[in-house]
């Protein structure tokens, strides 16, 4: 603000009784800047009276505002549910999968088996959640809204996708095939191009095959 400014708005706090007209005439009187009324020398002084009187007006009404200020806090630390406790807790259940179990009618289904390395796997997994979304972020910092659709996608509706790619595989005349890989009850996780192929898995991945061109779904 300027000069003149930070006079009034600090008379109008030293002096709340007045109106702003009474405030107008005390500032008047008290600095003689006008030259059609004042003499060169009585200006000149006023000027230089207004300009020390300005900055400590400045720094009364810098005082009033801290007053009136809102005190800075700092958000509290957030802490991870990811402790020791946990982490052992999560390890103790881990330890007790021994495969993924999916409903296909009919009184079947089919199970996939979990190894040990692929447990391993997980619980370091589990114990770094913080790190959950960071495939979703891409290198400029926006997201990747497809591939975490598509995988959330899988996540929701996992059983019916299984039960959709047997049901193919016996519309296709695969009966024997499909049978075959139902009737597993313990098998490792397989990763793409190594080991033998799963045909149940090989029918799941046919299906999805044209939904997303980012997303990669391993059974």
């Amino acid at each position: 603000m300027d000069d003149m400014t930070a006079i009034r708005v600090s008379m109008a706090s030293e002096y709340p009784s007045l109106s702003a007209d009474e405030l107008n005439v005390l500032v008047q009187s008290k600095y003689k800047v006008d030259p059609d009324l004042n003499t060169e020398d009585e200006v000149r002084l006023s000027q230089i009276q207004l300009k020390v009187d300005a900055q400590n007006a400045r720094q009364k009404i810098e005082e009033l505002r801290s007053q009136y200020s809102a005190p800075e806090t700092s958000a509290p630390a957030v802490e991870s549910i990811v402790d020791d406790e946990w982490v052992l807790n999560m390890s103790k259940e881990v330890d007790l999968m021994t495969g993924l179990e999916f409903d296909l009618g009919g009184d079947k289904s089919f199970t996939f088996g979990l190894d040990d390395k692929y447990k391993s796997q997980l619980k370091e997994k589990n114990a770094r959640l913080d790190e959950y979304f960071d495939p979703y972020i891409r290198e400029d910092g926006s997201w990747d809204y497809d591939m975490l659709s598509s995988h959330r996608a899988v996540v929701d509706n996992i059983d019916a996708i299984v039960a959709s790619a047997y049901k193919q595989g016996l519309g296709d005349g695969q009966r024997t095939l499909v049978d075959k890989a139902a009737n597993v009850q313990s098998q490792a996780p397989v990763e793409s191009g190594i080991g033998q192929s799963n045909p149940l898995a090989d029918q799941l991945k046919s299906i999805l095959g044209g939904q997303s061109n980012k997303m990669t779904f391993k059974i």
